[in-house]
């Protein structure tokens, strides 16, 4: 799939709800942050996809 056709689909998804987000909830969503042992793992997942010969 190409990034265009992949940022359709995502629209498609998230419009509604865009349409439903209050800005409060968007304050809280903007706040949002994992444990850091959480993130750490998603780091350490990012830099095995970002290695040579990931998809």
């Amino acid at each position: 799939m190409s990034p265009v056709h992949d940022s359709s689909v995502m629209d498609r998804l998230l419009e509604p709800f865009g349409r439903a987000l209050t800005p409060a909830l968007a304050r809280v969503l903007v706040d949002l942050r994992a444990p850091s042992e959480d993130q750490d793992r998603i780091d350490e997942l990012a830099e095995i996809a970002r290695e040579p010969g990931q998809p």
